[in-house]
């Protein structure tokens, strides 16, 4: 299980055959020293960062769900939050929310041409892999730095 988080602790099992805590764990490895740069650019000297590891998310809205969060948190709570999740409906759609609003999703571009049943080299997986990290990155600081720019569902 430390595989699939990276080296945290996971909560809970997953089925056996569903990629979503992995999913979670590698895009919330690549993210991370970006989302905490961003998040502490908003810090002040009563707030501290927390990281939570992957975790199962359970609720009647929205389902199972894998997810990872890192928080800005002060003596009242919770004051910024961002989330890397994963629904176990659908194990390959990655879904990233800043404060509770969902900001985008997307199926990465090497998963989704596995589906089609195109070959990847590496050199084209590791740029698309590259590439969607770089986008989620960008829209996550515009969005914690600029929350006027989140949707609006």
């Amino acid at each position: 299980m430390s595989a699939v988080a990276g080296g945290d602790f996971v909560e809970g099992l997953p089925d056996v055959d569903n990629r979503a805590p992995s999913l979670v764990g590698w895009v919330s490895a690549e993210l991370d020293q970006s989302v905490r740069l961003a998040l502490l650019r908003l810090a002040t000297p009563s707030t501290r960062l927390v990281v939570d590891p992957v975790r199962l998310a359970v609720s009647p809205a929205l389902g199972r769900r894998w997810q990872r969060s890192w928080k800005l948190v002060d003596h009242s709570g919770v004051l910024n939050r961002v989330t890397i999740e994963v629904d176990e409906s659908d194990d390959a759609d990655v879904r990233a929310r800043v404060d509770h609003k969902m900001i985008g999703h997307s199926v990465p571009p090497w998963i989704e041409r596995r589906r089609q049943g195109l070959d990847v080299t590496a050199e084209v997986d590791a740029e698309q892999r590259r590439g969607f990290r770089d986008a989620l990155v960008r829209s996550i600081e515009l969005v914690v730095s600029h929350p006027e720019m989140a949707a609006q569902y």
